[in-house]
């Protein structure tokens, strides 16, 4: 199994146990961010074509900015451990 399928299983168990009641919603957040990590670190090692990046950068983007704006509306103070 490829690294993207075992991605896309784990976020398929974790949208299961989340639905199932098995997990916080704190911690399916976590764990959700923890897959982006994971995916980013996947993606820096491939060659995605020009145009499969152009099309990603709007989502990242959005994604960022709307997080950003949750730290700043709750008063989080970003730092590195």
């Amino acid at each position: 199994m490829g690294q993207a399928q075992l991605l896309k299983k784990r976020v398929q168990q974790l949208e299961q146990a989340r639905k199932e009641g098995k997990i916080t919603l704190k911690y399916f957040y976590k764990e959700l961010l923890e897959l982006l990590a994971e995916l980013k670190d996947f993606l820096e090692e491939e060659n995605l074509p020009d145009s499969e990046i152009k099309r990603q950068i709007p989502v990242l983007l959005f994604f960022i900015k709307e997080q950003l704006e949750t730290v700043e509306h709750y008063g989080i103070h970003l730092s590195k451990n």
